[in-house]
């Protein structure tokens, strides 16, 4: 029978009592050595004064009265030494207590484990220490406070950051510092900002994002609250806030931060009567902005410089993508708020808690990039090309499409791996020296996806017409890169094909012609269609000889039949 999971403060006092017994022991045999050192010099000295007295008394040079002047130097000695040892001996004895204490609390270890990063005993001094009442009563009137919007969820964590250190009080709060400054300190029910800058704003906001998820209440001056809501626009922050009027102007600001990219991305107006043209194009973009603002909530502070280096997706749809990629995006975005939404994505990183919001939104970031460059047809991210290759894309340039770092999008891409939602394989060549050379990954979004929220139907129609739509332009595409030496390949290849023909009907039996002239216009027909079945397989399999004579074939018939050539 399985052993039981135990709870955490459990798990904590089983460690605690292990440590208590390991630092008696320890305790026991430092201060054992410490008796035994303090024996051996008071021996030591002992044995030098009986060894120099003896040696005084028998000296026979020495007169009586010199004889006991040099013992009295002696023994003076021996009790300076004496002396000097005591005083050693106390503050051996001061730093042995220190190092090892009698009482050994439970709060002691929980605070000495959250100093090392473990956010269970954080958890367990804050229940131990203080009732959920007291922040309230100890708060200060004018501070400027975070406190959670909602009570649906409360994450016991300790926030790391570059060039940013904590101190763990004995109560379980937390002081965070950046350069031996206080920026803020997390309570139980709230953080409090304790500089009004830019800096310890963004870092309030961050930990409450942490703690408290994505609904947050603020609480100070207004200056600090407005301020507050500017930051978290311009740090690209999945948050809003209880207050009607400070959503607003998080809007607010987060419109004019994409007008601004808009603009500093929209390529110079051309000369002539353009002008107008660029100004209704200007007001449209900017419209644009405004409603994606409004109707999209993991605002990305990707970047577009690679944009151009890249062919375009399929953008037929609404945001001009495939109304069931869009349908997909926005079904997976509600795992941002909801964990239920995708249980196997809750539990990737191991562990049964619920998965933290930032982990969550890095998650729903990169899974929307994923869909935004999925090809239909095929079920790969990537770009089709035209002359039947495909463009795989590096997890670079999907991490800042996705406006996260790369050392984050690689463990947000190993989450969706591990909740089934994306399926990585690594590729490679061999370069003409011989060395391998890493390639773009192949990355898939499985079927099983779309069929989690009831797409899956959708999908299959879907599917189809993008494979007829990538069919259509490979065709035009090889027919338009046709070279005269071709058409004549072609040319010769459709002699050769009539001469076969003629040669067979030429040695068939006539015993048994054709009995009118319906059944010899349906021949030539069927003649006709063969024909161009054989020729057009042909150029695919010249195209594509990896792929094989009877799949060049199948491709043909399909192609066919869909320009209505074979019916």
């Amino acid at each position: 029978m399985p052993t039981p999971p135990q709870t955490p403060r459990a798990a904590l006092w089983q460690a605690y009592t292990a440590a208590r017994e390991a630092a008696k022991l320890t305790r026991s045999m430092a201060w054992t050595a410490q008796r035994d050192s303090e024996r051996l010099r008071r021996a030591a000295i002992v044995a030098d004064y009986t060894a120099t007295s003896h040696a005084l008394r028998a000296d026979p040079a020495l007169t009586n009265a010199s004889r006991r002047a040099q013992l009295s130097v002696a023994r003076m000695e021996r009790v300076a030494q004496g002396q000097v040892l005591r005083a050693a001996v106390l503050k051996e004895r001061e730093a042995l207590q220190a190092v090892h204490p009698r009482a050994f609390a439970f709060e002691a270890f929980l605070r000495e484990r959250a100093s090392r990063g473990d956010e269970a005993a954080l958890a367990a001094l804050r229940r131990s220490r203080r009732s959920p009442g007291d922040v309230e009563q100890t708060a200060p009137t004018d501070a400027n406070w975070i406190r959670a919007g909602n009570t649906a969820e409360r994450n016991e964590i300790l926030y790391h950051a570059s060039r940013l250190t904590y101190h763990v009080h004995g109560n379980g709060d937390v002081t965070y510092r950046h350069d031996g400054r206080d920026m803020v300190e997390d309570r139980r029910d709230a953080i409090r900002v304790l500089q009004f800058d830019r800096q310890a704003i963004e870092t309030g906001l961050r930990l409450a994002q942490a703690r408290f998820g994505r609904s947050l209440a603020l609480q100070g001056s207004l200056a600090y609250q407005e301020e507050a809501a500017r930051i978290a626009a311009e740090a690209g922050l999945y948050v809003e806030f209880s207050d009607a009027r400070l959503n607003a102007i998080l809007q607010e600001r987060r419109t004019q931060l994409v007008v601004e990219r808009a603009a500093r991305h929209q390529p110079p107006k051309a000369a002539g009567n353009a002008g107008d043209g660029g100004q209704r194009k200007t007001h449209l973009d900017t419209d644009l902005a405004c409603q994606a603002v409004q109707g999209t909530s993991a605002l990305t502070e990707a970047p577009m410089d690679q944009l151009d280096e890249l062919p375009s997706p399929a953008r037929t749809g609404t945001a001009r993508l495939p109304r069931v990629l869009t349908a997909l995006a926005d079904a997976v975005s509600r795992h941002a708020d909801d964990p239920t939404v995708l249980p196997s994505l809750n539990l990737a990183n191991g562990n049964p808690r619920q998965q933290r919001t930032e982990r969550r939104v890095g998650c729903v970031q990169l899974a929307n990039i994923l869909v935004r460059y999925l090809d239909l047809a095929s079920l790969r991210v990537g770009i089709p090309l035209p002359d039947g290759g495909f463009r795989h894309l590096t997890l670079a340039f999907l991490a800042k499409r996705a406006g996260l770092g790369l050392r984050r999008a690689e463990r947000t891409i190993q989450d969706l791996q591990r909740a089934g939602l994306a399926e990585v394989r690594r590729r490679c060549e061999v370069g003409e020296d011989g060395e391998y050379r890493g390639l773009a990954a192949l990355k898939m979004i499985p079927a099983q996806l779309f069929s989690a929220f009831r797409l899956g139907k959708w999908l299959r129609r879907e599917r189809e017409k993008a494979r007829l739509r990538l069919q259509r332009k490979q065709a035009a595409h090889a027919r338009a890169s046709r070279t005269e030496p071709r058409v004549a390949q072609d040319q010769l290849l459709v002699a050769g094909l009539l001469n076969k023909v003629r040669s067979k009907s030429a040695t068939r039996p006539t015993s048994a012609p054709m009995r009118d002239a319906t059944d010899a216009r349906q021949a030539e027909r069927q003649f006709e269609r063969h024909r161009r079945l054989q020729l057009y397989a042909t150029r695919l399999y010249a195209q594509h000889p990896e792929r094989g004579r009877d799949w060049a074939y199948d491709q043909a018939r399909q192609d066919l039949c869909a320009q209505g050539e074979l019916i």
